[in-house]
């Protein structure tokens, strides 16, 4: 079976390839005591013939081929984690039963070229994908209307300006959003700072209003302090002690 493979987190596209196998990833000894419990750990992996650029040297990690390039291909059989998998054809290939040999592998590089040359560069229009509904026989209404809707929304994606922002405009983008969270961070620690500056001057006031006798010890409003509300004009203490000085 033809699939295509991207990884999401990376961005890498390694194309489309050949299903060879797939199997359920072994629990470690950890997670079978409970003692580790890994929520996204991959449940299966499936192997997945692919083409990668030549190794210049080995130990090095797979790259996808350059479909520009010169360069004739290596047919490696990659385990790819089921999340990888970004669709399903509806065309499966021949491949041969021993692929343990580089020229037995790169029969299935010359079947997926000529898979390409009438789907992709003919008037096919692409690759056909796996269709539920006609390919697997799901008959179930409630998931052909949300199909459908995945479909219309996919195809609305694909016709966004946005998909078409470069990778400068991009970096910029995350650079600009990294200083607004570096601004908001800056902004709370000055209201914690004023907090504080307010606090210790609140307490400053509060002595010097006891001491003059417009709070009690226990922080009630005295006479003094009643009669400095009512006055709207000049200076509230220094008018509400000339008068209870007898001033006036």
């Amino acid at each position: 079976r033809i699939v295509f493979v991207k990884d999401l987190k990376t961005g890498t596209d390694w194309g489309c390839g050949v299903v060879v196998n797939f199997q359920k990833k072994k629990s470690t000894d950890e997670e079978k005591a409970g003692t580790v419990v890994i929520e996204d750990a991959p449940k299966y992996l499936v192997d997945v013939l692919l083409r990668c650029n030549p190794r210049k040297q080995e130990g090095l990690p797979p790259v996808p081929w350059d479909k520009n390039s010169t360069q004739t291909p290596d047919i490696e059989i990659i385990p790819m984690v089921l999340d990888m998998i970004d669709g399903i054809s509806s065309l499966r290939v021949y491949i041969p039963s021993d692929l343990t040999t580089q020229d037995r592998r790169q029969t299935v590089h010359n079947t997926l070229s000529e898979v390409e040359e009438r789907f992709v560069n003919g008037k096919e229009g692409g690759i056909p994908l796996l269709d539920p509904l006609d390919d697997l026989g799901i008959e179930d209404k409630t998931f052909s209307v949300v199909l459908r809707k995945a479909e219309t929304l996919e195809a609305k994606l694909k016709k966004d300006q946005f998909l078409e922002i470069n990778k400068q405009d991009l970096k910029t983008y995350e650079e600009r959003a990294k200083c607004d969270e570096e601004i908001k961070d800056l902004k709370r620690r000055i209201r914690q700072t004023e907090d504080v500056i307010l606090k210790d001057e609140m307490g400053y006031y509060t002595k010097f209003l006891k001491k003059l006798g417009y709070l009690s010890k226990d922080d009630i409003v005295e006479v003094k302090g009643r009669f400095s509300t009512e006055i709207n004009a000049a200076n509230e203490i220094l008018a509400t002690e000339l008068v209870f000085c007898g001033f006036f």
